[in-house]
């Protein structure tokens, strides 16, 4: 990241709704998933999109140069033959560098 900041949220959306299984999406800082960190669902409830919000702005704090992304675990039965998955990572950047105080 170019700058410290804190994880706010993600959204995901999908071009097709599974009929069975689910994808969960999590937001992770250096390949580790946040623990109690944001996670959007895609499943038979939420068919083709879902939002996870932090339950605090400053909840998850990175600090500048962190590699931020997203990853996605899905159920051994996911049904669904071609889906896309698009997913969108929200991040709140402190420019005075507060994100960790």
């Amino acid at each position: 990241m170019p700058s410290a900041g804190s994880v706010v949220g993600l959204s995901v959306v999908a071009n097709a709704a599974p009929s069975a299984g689910s994808a969960t999406f999590s937001v992770h800082s250096a390949g580790t998933e946040l623990v109690n960190g944001p996670t959007a669902v895609v499943d038979s409830v939420n068919t083709t999109d879902s939002e996870g919000l932090a339950s605090s702005v400053r909840q998850h704090t990175f600090a500048k140069g962190a590699r931020l992304g997203i990853s996605a675990t899905t159920t051994t039965n996911l049904a669904a033959t071609t889906v896309e998955y698009t997913a969108i990572l929200f991040v709140r950047f402190d420019q005075h560098g507060l994100a960790g105080a």
